[in-house]
């Protein structure tokens, strides 16, 4: 499972989350290649983005966390 960005320069900032600055193409955290249908189901889908919302959600991508330790932006919300 992957997350279905647009393509925008900006979209680093909401689904990079393993900082390799690619959106769209490394799997959701918590999934692997091929996982829906296998692992994750309509059964438990609700499940996993719930685990996933817990874990990372409100926090910043590696690329908004470099953007604050430069001293650009703070994380506050």
């Amino acid at each position: 499972m992957t997350f279905f960005a647009p393509g925008n320069l900006e979209d680093i900032f909401q689904y990079d989350t393993n900082g390799d600055g690619q959106t769209g193409v490394a799997p959701i955290p918590g999934s692997n290649f091929g996982s829906f249908g296998r692992d994750i189901n309509a059964g438990n889908l609700n499940s996993f983005l719930q685990k996933y919302s817990n874990k990372f959600g409100n926090q910043l991508t590696p690329a908004g966390q470099a953007l604050v330790s430069a001293g650009l932006f703070t994380s506050d919300s």
